[in-house]
C-alpha cells in the first residue's frame, strides 16, 4: 500500500510539472475523486480548491479539463488575494506554469513600464519584474491605478475582494468606487487616513476591515453602503456619524477602542448580532442599544459603565455577554432571564454574591467570576448542567466543594488565589477536584 502512495505522488507529479498543458487538465480531472485527491493536496497544497474556484467562473465551463493554466494563472495574479498572488509566484517557478507566468508579464509590460518616472522615489526602476511593481502599485500608491494601465483595469473590473493588510496607502481613494463587484476589503493596521466620497459608490460592498489604522473621520456617506454586513473599527481614533444607522443589513460592527462618542442610531441596526464596545470611553449604554433584538454578541468589558439596564432582559438572543472589569457594582434581576447564554464575563465586578435565579442560565458553558467578591456559590448552581469551563475564586472551592463536585460536565476549572494569600483547606480540597475530574484542567493561579 506504501509503494502504491508513492508510485500514485510519483506519476502526478510527473503530470502536473510536465511541458504539457493537457497533462495538468489530466491531473486536476484525476483530482476531483480520492485518493488523487488527497494526493494533489499533499503535493501542491491549495490548487485543488484555487482551481475549482477559477473554473466556477467560467461562463461556459462545465467541465475542469476545459480551462487552460494561463487564465487560471491570470486569474490568481489579479485576484488582489496576497495568499493568492504568492502561490503563483511559488507555481511560476516549475513548469509548465513558468511559461505562461512569463507571457502574462510581457502581456503588460508596457502598461507598467509608463509608471517607472511616476514612481521613481518609490524606488522602482525599469529592471524591476512587472508584477512584483503590479503588487507594489496596488498597495502603497495613490494613484488610480486602473485609470494608467489598461490592462490591470481589466482584471480589478473582476475584484471581489482586496487585502491590503499593513498597507502604506493613505486613503481609500474614489477610483476604488467603480469596482461594482467588490464585496471585502481587509485593511488591517494599514496607514489608511481618509476615505474618499467616490469610495462609498461600492453599492456591493460587504465587508470593510480598516481596524487599526489612522483613519480621521467617517463621511455622513457611509449611509450609502447598503449591502454592508461586517463593519471593523477597532482601534481607529475617527467619529461616526449617525447615519450609520441607516446600514440596514449591518450584522457585525466592532468598536473595540472606540475613543469617540458612539451614536444612539446603532440601536436601529436591527439585524445587529454582535457588538464589540469594549476598552471604549463608552460609560453609559444607550437604552437605543436595547432594541437590538437580534443581537448575540454583546463586549462592553473594560469600560466605565457604572449601570446596567433592567432593559438587558429584553435582548434574548444575547448567547455572550461580557460586563467584566467595569464599574458595574450590582447586577439587573432581568440578566437571570437571557435562558440562551453561554458565555458570562464577571470578572472584576464589585459583587459578593450570585442570586439563586442562575439556575435559569441552563445554557450556560463558560463563567468567569474572579477577582469579584464572590466566594460561595448558591446551591442552585449545580442546574448548570452544561457548564464546561469555569473560572472562580479559590476560597470557593473550599466554601462550595460538594456544588462544583457534581458540575459532571466541567473540563476546565481555574482558581485565583491573590499572590501570598493562603486559603485554609484548598490544596486539599484541589487534590480532592482534580481526583473527581481526572484529565480535565483544573489549576490555581494569580492572574
Amino acid at each position: 500500500m506504501f509503494l502504491d502512495t508513492i508510485k500514485m505522488k510519483t506519476k502526478l507529479d510527473q503530470l502536473l510539472f510536465s511541458h504539457d498543458e493537457a497533462n495538468f487538465k489530466i491531473a486536476m480531472e484525476l483530482a476531483q475523486h480520492e485518493p488523487t485527491k488527497t494526493q494533489l493536496g499533499q503535493l501542491v497544497p491549495n490548487l485543488l480548491e484555487y482551481y475549482l474556484d477559477f473554473t466556477n467562473t467560467q461562463p461556459n465551463s462545465n467541465k475542469v479539463v476545459d480551462t487552460d493554466i494561463k487564465n487560471f494563472i491570470e486569474h490568481l495574479l489579479f485576484s488582489a488575494e496576497k495568499k493568492k498572488i504568492d502561490f503563483v509566484f511559488e507555481l511560476g517557478e516549475k513548469t509548465p506554469f513558468k511559461k505562461y507566468l512569463d507571457e502574462i508579464k510581457k502581456g503588460f509590460i508596457n502598461d507598467l513600464d509608463r509608471a517607472f518616472f511616476v514612481y521613481e522615489d518609490w524606488g522602482i526602476n525599469e529592471n524591476d519584474d512587472p508584477i512584483e511593481v503590479y503588487k507594489h502599485l496596488l498597495l502603497n500608491t495613490q494613484t488610480q491605478i486602473s485609470d494608467r494601465y489598461s490592462t490591470l483595469d481589466k482584471h480589478m473590473r473582476q475584484w471581489r475582494k482586496i487585502d491590503m493588510e499593513n498597507s502604506r496607502i493613505e486613503e481609500l481613494p474614489s477610483w476604488l468606487g467603480k469596482f461594482k463587484n467588490l464585496e471585502s476589503i481587509n485593511a488591517p493596521n494599514a496607514n489608511i487616513k481618509t476615505i474618499e466620497l467616490g469610495f462609498y459608490n461600492l453599492v456591493c460592498l460587504k465587508e470593510l476591515n480598516i481596524n487599526s489604522t489612522p483613519l480621521s473621520s467617517i463621511s455622513t456617506e457611509l449611509k450609502k453602503l447598503k449591502n454592508l454586513v461586517s463593519l471593523n473599527l477597532q482601534g481607529c481614533e475617527c467619529s461616526l456619524p449617525k447615519e450609520i444607522g441607516e446600514l440596514e443589513n449591518l450584522t457585525y460592527l466592532n468598536l473595540c477602542g472606540f475613543q469617540e462618542p458612539i451614536p444612539s442610531t446603532v440601536g436601529n441596526l436591527k439585524r445587529l448580532k454582535h457588538l464589540d464596545l469594549s476598552e471604549s470611553i463608552l460609560k453609559e449604554i444607550p437604552k437605543e442599544f436595547f432594541n437590538l433584538k437580534s443581537l448575540e454578541h454583546l463586549n462592553v468589558n473594560y469600560t466605565e459603565v457604572e449601570h446596567l439596564s433592567e432593559c438587558i432582559g429584553d435582548l434574548k438572543n444575547l448567547v455572550f455577554l461580557d460586563i467584566g472589569e467595569t464599574l458595574l457594582s450590582n447586577l439587573p434581576k432581568r440578566l437571570w432571564d437571557l435562558e440562551n447564554l453561554i458565555h458570562l464575563n464577571l470578572r472584576l465586578l464589585d459583587i459578593s454574591e450570585l442570586p439563586v435565579e442562575i439556575q435559569n442560565l441552563k445554557k450556560l458553558n463558560y463563567l468567569n467570576i474572579t477577582r469579584t467578591d464572590i466566594v460561595e456559590l448558591p446551591k442552585t448552581f449545580v442546574h448548570l448542567t452544561h457548564l464546561k469551563k469555569l473560572n472562580l475564586n479559590g476560597e470557593c472551592l473550599v466554601n462550595s466543594f460538594e456544588i462544583l463536585s457534581e458540575l459532571s460536565s466541567l473540563i476546565e476549572l481555574r482558581f485565583y488565589i491573590p499572590k501570598d494569600t493562603i486559603i485554609l483547606g484548598f490544596e486539599e480540597n484541589l487534590e480532592k477536584i482534580r481526583s473527581l475530574f481526572p484529565n480535565k484542567t483544573i489549576l490555581a493561579t494569580n492572574i
